[in-house]
């Protein structure tokens, strides 16, 4: 009777390849190949392995003791990489996870990175930039100078603005109650100065930056006063007033080249810490910054 073992490599290749390629084709006609590649490489390599050891063992059996150092070497190349892509996943999440600081040189896959100045103002308005003085609806005379209304009474000084109708009066108070509401509770704008080194090429149109204040609201940035939350600037003749401004960052940007951009936002009186983050395709980054 022969001695030789029974199962050679190549069976063991063909054992591997088949459970991979028949788990990811044949799930793949009732659901995503994609969502049956790990479970069938996880499974596929179970069975190499252990179709592996029967085989070492058929092997030392055979041939005795001197070849477990050969046999063991795959496994050690195995644990090797695999080890390698588990430490680099590791590495890649603690990145993902770390909160930077405005002093961090921030890295990525593709692009490097880094606030280089941060600036605090005031508000770019105050209530000395308008009439933030409201109104007593209550004894004006609406109407226009030659026509009568409501209350009968004819165009007087009691009127200033023509107001038609009362509700022309309520929403004069009603703006300027939003604006010192506006000043009341925000007190200054942040304004960030980035700048962004690219190892490849940078797509602009990808790069994205949102700020997310300690109070958790919501801040939309390059907010003008088109938009209903702050609609009263207009009314009070702040047209081109913009909330939270921010830089166009422009198109691509080529390897080895650097751009700068900017991003400001305004700041309520209760919030301490801003955070600052940074997407690019799957990278994500954290950058803290104390008010």
């Amino acid at each position: 009777m022969s001695n030789k073992p029974k199962i050679k490599p190549v069976h063991l290749a063909l054992v591997g390849l088949t459970i991979i390629v028949l788990g990811i084709l044949i799930p793949s006609f009732f659901i995503s190949a994609f969502s049956t590649i790990g479970f069938a490489i996880i499974i596929g390599s179970i069975i190499l392995l252990s179709a592996y050891v029967f085989f070492a063992f058929n092997l030392v059996r055979s041939k005795g003791k001197k070849t477990i150092k050969w046999l063991a070497l795959p496994i050690i190349l195995v644990m090797l990489v695999v080890g390698g892509f588990f430490a680099n996943g590791k590495y890649n999440q603690y990145l993902a996870n770390k909160i930077y600081t405005i002093n961090d040189n921030i890295k990525t896959n593709d692009l490097d990175f880094k606030i280089i100045d941060v600036s605090k103002n005031t508000l770019p308005f105050n209530a000395q930039d308008a009439d933030l003085n409201t109104l007593n609806c209550d004894i004006i005379n609406y109407g226009y100078k030659w026509v009568s209304f409501s209350k009968g009474g004819s165009y007087d000084s009691s009127n200033p603005h023509e107001f038609v109708i009362p509700s022309d009066c309520s929403h004069y108070n009603e703006v300027r109650d939003k604006a010192r509401k506006y000043i009341a509770d925000y007190d200054s704008r942040m304004t960030i100065t980035y700048q962004v080194d690219a190892k490849n090429t940078v797509v602009g149109k990808d790069l994205h930056i949102e700020v997310i204040p300690d109070s958790g609201r919501e801040i939309v940035l390059n907010t003008n006063s088109d938009n209903s939350r702050y609609s009263f600037m207009k009314d009070i003749g702040k047209k081109d007033y913009i909330a939270n401004p921010t830089s166009d960052f422009g198109g691509n940007l080529n390897k080895g080249l650097s751009r700068k951009g900017t991003v400001g936002f305004d700041l309520q009186k209760t919030e301490k810490v801003v955070d600052i983050i940074v997407k690019y395709h799957d990278d994500n980054r954290t950058i803290r910054i104390n008010r």
